[in-house]
């Protein structure tokens, strides 16, 4: 009896050692790749093992994911996530964006980049290797792998399953099977799809997606564990004739090898989804459902191909023995590549950590900070496991060169604002950043220069001096298309230096203080029966004016002139004093020569769009203006010089003396109906509500009316396209004062001033 029963046992053991290892092969297909997840999750609700993992591009990505211990619940709820969608397009979420290092808002349209290398020569780049920004990845990946990494010791057969990925030395032209290392740098190399993302460097190869050389890596799997049954999930074969117009479906079919491979030992399943684009990872659901769909009217001759079974309860317990091996993410040291001391003590001091540990929420705050200078063109992290002490050295590879960049942009439109501009900006770092710029500005509108540098230290301040000199030409009247001929109304000429001093007062927020020197000249007729007789510059004001000002401002706002999401605010004060001058041709007699005042002016701005649901956007406005500042030597004079209210964008090419007062008060509400990305139609409604009017006696003087006396509206319905570099805006507008006043016209471009000498 004994002796039968030491049978069974060992015949039971020779049976459960010599039962088949099952293998899942993951094809690429980038969003189409998503199925493999419902594959994942059929055999997982069946008992059938998965024993090992190999996959290419978005298949490496997943069986990764399973590889470290992540459930199918939980890759479906990182690949819905906002997360997921910034690390996709490379949008730096608003909670990390830092405003303090943002340089101004500009019209540019196309940037040249230049930059100086080893030896000194110019080289010029005009096309990127790159479609996505790699800074929100780059953190994403080091965070999501590094733990896994450590806990494998850097070799992925001692992951949760073991685990291999594919990708492509585009040099030695073949693919390279990735088994150990960093296992991110594996990941991300499998995935990176030419001119989408950036190529990563491993061990001096330049690898891009391995679906270049292997999309479906059965033999991979074959050769390097030798399973007794392989289960295949290819989405990336059969592809169907692109369209011409679609850039990465062209490319997808140029270098996607596609490998008919089939499956002696196991089961090929075979996905044909046409209908779903690369990007499409709005499609989750439907191409989970798929996967399971498929796997499960297998499931019969898995089952009977499959002797063995491994329940919920092991599979949870094998993820917890895992997951306990992982080392939490905490830093004790930080290393730097590719910069010199100097740049090496700047960067430094973002981090703060001064020999103290700290962890991922500390080095994101750094990271982000400062990726938002544009003098560092990329820091690629790494986090280095140190099992003495149970943490990790943070390894950063900085990428920084002194850059020349060239920038050109404008607006075309059906009517007066036709602008030009054209920039260039120098960067260069060393123990602290530098910035300089020249910008120019030519157009019926405005025309001007700016000069300037910023030098921004590392105890987190920067210094600004900058050099303006502009002009304004304002139309009486605005048709909807240019006429060469046209006489302006009045115009507008300032001449200033400033030196601004700032400083970080939140991660959304920075303060500018600081002093200046400016001199303005207003040139305008009185009157203007006058205007065709002895045209515009009669009458002459001019302000020799000093200045001190504090502002503080934040700035998170998704586009540069019709954002549909975030934040925007400005206060400022500012004391201004000097001389005021004028001069007539037509009144000699009312010349005045330096009358000396000063005043107190404070601007308050608030712009903020709220999403209401799916679709629907609710943007909010206010805007407030106090000045204390006295009559001028007329009515024009003063209200041409007194603060102005322009929401819109044609309201801030015009000028109507119905929206300026000294005082005033305006609301506004913006329904936003958004259709996706690029379009999205806007409704604008505000109230404008002065003080005091600003009102003309028959001499030509100006003097207040009474107190909240007048209320005046601007409404606009609009139909906005976003083209990336650039927006594209037709409206109808209509402002209550004066009467009749109906604006129809088109946009395209940036019409962005430079700000003026008072704001």
């Amino acid at each position: 009896m004994k002796r039968a029963a030491w049978f069974l046992l060992f015949a039971f053991s020779i049976s459960t050692v010599c039962a088949k290892k099952v293998g899942l092969v993951l094809s690429g297909g980038a969003a189409r790749g998503l199925t493999h997840i419902g594959v994942i999750k059929a055999l997982e609700e069946n008992e059938i093992p998965i024993d090992y993992i190999a996959g290419t591009s978005m298949g490496a990505i997943v069986g990764s994911l399973y590889a470290i211990g992540y459930t199918t619940d939980e890759m479906i709820a990182l690949i819905t996530s906002k997360e997921f969608h910034s690390w996709q397009t490379g949008a730096v979420a608003s909670k990390d964006q830092y405003y303090y290092r943002q340089a101004d808002i500009l019209p540019n349209i196309i940037e040249l980049n230049a930059r100086w290398g080893k030896e000194v020569s110019l080289q010029s780049y005009f096309l990127p290797t790159n479609v996505v920004n790699p800074q929100q990845m780059n953190i994403a990946v080091m965070e999501l792998y590094a733990p896994a990494t450590a806990a494998c010791g850097r070799d992925f057969n001692n992951l949760m399953v073991p685990f291999r990925c594919v990708a492509s030395d585009i040099f030695a032209k073949k693919a390279t099977v990735m088994s150990e290392g960093d296992l991110g740098d594996a990941v991300r190399s499998s995935m990176s799809f030419p001119f989408m993302f950036r190529p990563v460097e491993i061990d001096g190869k330049i690898l891009y997606d391995g679906g270049i050389y292997n999309n479906f890596p059965v033999d991979v799997m074959d050769t390097t564990f030798q399973p007794g049954y392989i289960i295949g999930s290819d989405v990336g074969s059969a592809p169907t004739k692109p369209d011409k117009r679609d850039i990465f479906k062209l490319i997808e079919s140029m270098i996607v090898k596609r490998d008919e491979q089939q499956i002696d030992n196991g089961l090929l399943l075979r996905f044909t989804l046409d209908d779903v684009s690369l990007w499409d990872f709005q499609q989750v659901n439907e191409l989970v459902k798929i996967g399971y769909d498929s796997t499960m009217a297998h499931m019969d001759e898995i089952k009977a191909s499959i002797d063995r079974r491994i329940s919920k309860e092991e599979i949870s317990q094998k993820r917890k023995e895992f997951q306990e091996k992982i080392p939490p993410l905490r830093f004790s040291e930080i290393q730097f590549k590719g910069i010199s001391p100097a740049q090496q003590q700047y960067i430094e001091q973002s981090f703060h950590h001064k020999g103290v540990s700290f962890g991922m929420e500390e080095f994101r705050k750094g990271y982000f900070n400062l990726i938002s200078d544009n003098v560092i063109s990329e820091i690629v992290p790494h986090a280095i496991y140190v099992p003495e002490d149970s943490s990790y050295t943070l390894d950063l590879q900085v990428t920084t060169r002194d850059q020349l960049k060239v920038m050109v942009g404008g607006n075309i439109s059906t009517s007066t604002p036709n602008q030009t501009f054209i920039g260039v900006r120098y960067q260069n770092l060393s123990s602290f950043a530098q910035t300089a710029w020249i910008n120019f500005h030519f157009g019926r509108t405005y025309n001007g220069m700016n000069l300037g540098t910023r030098i921004d230290l590392p105890q987190k301040v920067y210094f600004r001096p900058e050099f303006v000199i502009h002009r304004f030409n304002y139309f009486e009247d605005d048709h909807l298309f240019y006429f060469d001929d046209r006489t302006a109304f009045f115009t507008q000429n300032e001449i200033y230096t400033k030196l601004k001093v700032g400083f970080p007062v939140t991660m959304k927020a920075r303060l500018e203080c600081g002093a200046g020197y400016g001199y303005l000249r207003d040139l305008y007729i009185q009157d203007k029966q006058l205007a065709i007789e002895y045209r515009n510059g009669d009458d002459r004001s001019s302000y020799s004016l000093f200045n001190v000002f504090a502002r503080i401002d934040g700035n998170s706002l998704n586009s540069r002139m019709y954002p549909t999401a975030g934040r925007r605010f400005l206060g400022s004060l500012q004391i201004v004093g000097g001389n005021e001058y004028f001069k007539s041709s037509l009144f000699p007699t009312d010349d005045v020569e330096g009358v000396f005042g000063w005043w107190v002016q404070f601007r308050a701005q608030y712009d903020e769009y709220i999403r209401l649901f799916r679709h629907f956007t609710l943007g909010v406005s206010a805007d407030l203006a106090i000045s204390n500042r006295g009559m001028l030597n007329n009515y024009t004079a003063t209200l041409i010089q007194a603060p102005r209210f322009t929401p819109t964008v044609h309201s801030v090419a015009i000028f109507n003396e119905y929206f300026s007062a000294n005082q005033f008060l305006a609301v506004g509400v913006k329904p936003i109906y958004v259709i996706n990305d690029s379009w999205h139609i806007r409704a604008e409604a505000y109230a404008f509500a002065p003080y005091r009017t600003i009102m003309r006696k028959a001499d030509n003087t100006a003097y207040y009316g009474k107190p909240f006396s007048a209320l005046r509206f601007i409404t606009e319905l609009s139909v906005n396209y976003n083209f990336k570099i650039a927006t594209a805006n037709l409206y109808v507008n209509y402002y209550s004062m004066p009467e009749k006043c109906w604006n129809v016209g088109l946009n395209i471009g940036f019409l962005i001033f430079k700000e003026r000498f008072v704001e």
